[in-house]
């Protein structure tokens, strides 16, 4: 036998690999129907405590949470103050109902201040930031819960310079942040952007 032949014999071949891959499968598959099996064994079919006593009174939330949307009002104030002719101040509110469709909540009540200002350095250069708070109130579930309903407020903070070269073209870029803290530490979250973009108009 010659070396070669000998080399051949002792490589990896389409049997291993396909014999690993269907090891690997059949792995993947058997603990997928442990977790499975536990799943549906375990389950006790019940999504609150004391269903039907919960269920008997869901109507009636439910036309509480329509009547206090009803009886709700919306809208937004801004004020703007122009101190220079390169400056501008806004100072702005909104309160409103923003549709949030989940087993949970189907709206949430939104509550923000801000602040924004605007600056031109020149004709073709501006800096802009912004800062605001908010708070939202989740109501309205489609099932009902056992917890407390979704509450959260958070913190928006960020910073562009916008450089148009000529009227057609518009260079941007900025730095934002969030913070979100909830009731749920589930949804809790820190968030950091940074972007660049390039807008011709005509």
């Amino acid at each position: 036998m010659s070396a070669d032949t000998e080399k051949k014999g002792k490589g990896i071949t389409g049997w291993h690999v396909l014999w690993t891959l269907l090891g690997f499968l059949a792995v993947v598959s058997a603990v997928n129907g442990v977790f499975i099996y536990n799943a549906i064994a375990t389950y006790s079919g019940d999504v609150a405590v004391e269903p039907y006593r919960k269920g008997l009174h869901y109507n009636k939330r439910i036309e509480a949470d329509e009547r206090q949307t009803q009886l709700g009002w919306v809208g937004d104030i801004d004020l703007a103050y122009a101190a220079t002719g390169k400056g501008t101040l806004n100072l702005g509110y909104k309160h409103g109902l923003e549709a949030f469709q989940q087993a949970t909540s189907s709206y949430y009540v939104l509550d923000e201040v801000n602040v924004a200002t605007r600056w031109a350095a020149t004709n073709t250069l501006q800096a802009g930031a912004r800062l605001s708070y908010g708070k939202r109130d989740y109501r309205g579930e489609i099932v009902p819960l056992t917890t407390a309903q979704r509450r959260e407020s958070y913190t928006r903070a960020g910073v562009d310079l916008t450089y148009t070269p000529v009227r057609w073209a518009e260079l941007k870029a900025g730095y934002s942040i969030e913070n979100r803290n909830a009731n749920d530490d589930r949804f809790d979250y820190k968030d950091r952007i940074a972007f660049l973009s390039l807008t011709a108009r005509y």
